[in-house]
């Protein structure tokens, strides 16, 4: 996945939300700020913005159906609500370019639409009633995925001067139990290779994070009652991205994890080989977010 910090370029439009009081013409509300993943878009100024700790949303998944109520997940986790005005004397976007333009840039930064809606507000006004009879028919439910926490969001137009962002930072549970010697062995000794998902990496970057210590020494402990073992520390990623920096990042994370088992817990260089396989060899679907996850992984091979 591209560096999820890349800044999500946007064109103009209108919210979700009751509008705040009236601020000073085009200026923004005193402690508001944009939201990291998403810069705003030119000429518009923030009227209201909250942040909850902890609160629940329904996001609208799929096309909504006629008549009907829309299929929705309810996630919880930190809320962030935002809401743009158009700068006076700006001349507006049409709500469609507004869509189009999240939807674009939300897949440029590896995060996945789980759904546009054209007719989006008829079918999504009952989760909302603070919709009332203000809203466009244009709107979209986007998805991304780091390391650290799943980010939903959903963008809704409505009229010609504004847009609203909310957003529900999801955190990942803590993993608490890593795969153990005698399970790396079990899989080496099955397929000749074993997946360590507990070996982690900030997105785009090759360091190995300190929470991947357990895994590390479980993998030395093992290497330290297989005297004769030697493995291939193979990297894999996910499709996102270009695919020449997908191999390097591979290799890059490959050689961070054998240096720091040489390095820190005592195993042999020559028992170690890193190799960067890139998106080459998936074990799941990359048209889902889920299945982009399983394939970022680092893998231990027999030699």
């Amino acid at each position: 996945m591209k560096k999820l910090c890349l800044l999500i370029s946007l064109m103009s439009a209108s919210l979700i939300f009751p509008l705040a009081l009236a601020q000073s013409a085009n200026e923004d509300m005193e402690g508001c700020k944009d939201y990291p993943l998403f810069n705003r878009m030119p000429n518009f100024h923030i009227i209201e913005c909250q942040t909850v700790e902890f609160d629940a949303r329904k996001f609208p998944v799929g096309p909504p159906l006629e008549e009907q109520k829309p299929k929705v997940v309810e996630v919880e986790g930190k809320l962030i609500y935002i809401q743009y005005q158009l700068n006076e004397g700006a001349n507006p976007a049409s709500g469609l370019q507004i869509m189009r333009n999240f939807e674009n840039a939300t897949r440029r930064a590896g995060g996945t639409i789980q759904g546009t809606y054209p007719d989006w507000c008829k079918a999504y006004v009952e989760y909302d009633p603070r919709l009332g009879n203000t809203c466009t028919n244009y709107g979209v439910s986007m998805k991304f995925v780091t390391p650290e926490k799943e980010i939903w969001a959903y963008m809704q137009v409505i009229g010609e001067t504004g847009y609203g962002l909310q957003i529900i930072e999801r955190e990942k549970m803590k993993q608490d139990i890593v795969v153990n010697a005698e399970g790396l062995q079990q899989g080496l000794t099955e397929t000749g290779h074993i997946a360590v998902y507990d070996i982690l990496f900030d997105t785009g970057k090759s360091d190995v994070k300190p929470e991947s210590d357990a895994a590390l020494k479980e993998i030395a402990k093992l290497m330290g009652q297989k005297p004769s073992l030697k493995l291939h520390v193979v990297g894999h990623t996910d499709n996102v991205g270009d695919l020449a920096a997908n191999m390097k990042l591979s290799q890059a994370r490959a050689a961070a994890v054998v240096a720091a088992l040489t390095a820190k817990h005592g195993v042999a260089a020559n028992r170690l080989n890193a190799f960067g396989a890139g998106p080459y060899a998936p074990v799941a679907s990359n048209a889902n977010d889920e299945g982009k996850a399983k394939n970022r992984r680092v893998e231990l091979v027999e030699q």
